[in-house]
């Protein structure tokens, strides 16, 4: 049976799980922010790692 009471908690428990959604498109959207500086910083490394066997094979070619 529809009665006032009813319509009353279904409009709080829609509020609620619109509530819900935002706050996990906000975390979705930090999580993508951290994972994108985790990628640079993961590049960075490989870089200076790649940099690092370079100048350790010119060194042995020298040797």
């Amino acid at each position: 049976m529809i009665t006032s009471n009813n319509i009353a908690r279904a409009l709080s428990l829609a509020e609620r799980f619109v509530e819900a959604i935002e706050k996990i498109v906000v975390n979705q959207d930090r999580l993508a922010d951290v994972t994108e500086k985790n990628l640079e910083i993961i590049q960075d490394n490989m870089k200076r790692q790649t940099a690092a066997i370079e100048d350790m094979k010119a060194k042995l070619e020298e040797d």
